[in-house]
């Protein structure tokens, strides 16, 4: 899955945010540019870590933002089984 993010260019390397929720909108730049989520999914993300708190944390200084699968905005949703 890993190797996916980086063939694609699903990733944002940044030195700085004004804040969190401006990290997770600055993640969202690549993956809004070649129309995997629309503009509102960064949003979505922001409302689900509020709620759920910081889930998207992997290691400190690292975080992989997401939200829940099928979520608005995201333009990849789950197939019916």
């Amino acid at each position: 899955m890993l190797k996916d993010f980086v063939e694609q260019k699903h990733y944002k390397f940044a030195q700085k945010a004004v804040d969190w929720k401006d990290a997770i909108r600055m993640s969202c730049e690549s993956l809004e540019a070649d129309g995997t989520v629309d503009a509102n999914y960064k949003e979505e993300i922001i409302r689900c870590v509020e709620e759920y708190g910081p889930y998207i944390v992997i290691i400190p200084g690292v975080a992989m933002p997401h939200s829940q699968e099928g979520a608005t905005g995201s333009t990849r949703r789950p197939s019916a089984s």
